[in-house]
């Protein structure tokens, strides 16, 4: 199982042109994922120097992931996982017919939308540096990789694709990246990929906040 998220994690590193790092971590400075080596047809694991690989990123959609996988081995055709609010993965379409429909909070003010979705064999990922659950002790800070910088800005990151790990590296990735960074990632998939600013008092509306400010 380590050897399979690893492989996904070398996919989504790739993907993300570096912006989504499982092993960056501020006690061991300068360590990344560079500095991990796995073979996958042995599976070896080694580390050119100390490291710690957070799978917090990640490790929700692979579990999600995995789960539909062994529901449609059993023959379900129409599921909605949930591993918390952020981290959800459907399978096929509602029981109704069409798309699972879901509307995304505001994460600090009450009632507001910032965008509707409706997924049909999608995962769905949530990464936001507001709203109550940024607050829990055992969060840990969101760091950008290539310079180790904490990122503090009031955002939100939204990503859907096929696979609920790869949703969930891309939403961490949109919510560290600098400016140039997160345009190049929604830009890859516009109608699956959003980042909103949350620094107005407001709700942004989706075309406000969709990209970073040029």
């Amino acid at each position: 199982m380590l050897i399979e998220a690893l492989t996904a994690i070398k996919d989504v590193h790739a993907l993300t042109v570096g912006l989504f790092d499982p092993a960056i971590d501020q006690r061991f400075g300068g360590a990344g994922w560079g500095d991990v080596m796995f073979d996958a047809r042995t599976a070896r694991i080694a580390a050119t120097r100390p490291l710690a690989l957070d799978f917090g990123g990640f490790g929700k959609g692979f579990a999600l992931d995995r789960a539909c996988a062994a529901l449609r081995d059993a023959g379900v055709v129409s599921a909605c996982l949930s591993a918390g609010e952020s981290s959800l993965a459907v399978i096929g379409e509602h029981p109704l017919g069409g798309g699972w429909p879901f509307a995304i909070p505001h994460p600090s003010i009450d009632g507001a939308v910032l965008i509707e979705l409706d997924l049909i064999d999608e995962a769905l990922s949530i990464s936001t540096t507001v709203g109550a659950g940024t607050h829990a002790p055992e969060r840990a800070a969101m760091i950008r990789p290539s310079d180790c910088a904490t990122v503090t800005a009031a955002r939100c990151a939204v990503a859907v694709d096929r696979s609920g790990g790869r949703a969930e590296a891309l939403s961490t990735a949109l919510l560290v990246a600098d400016d140039a960074g997160a345009r190049r990632l929604v830009e890859g998939a516009p109608t699956h990929r959003f980042l909103y600013d949350l620094s107005q008092e407001a709700a942004p509306t989706v075309d406000e906040a969709r990209m970073p400010a040029a």
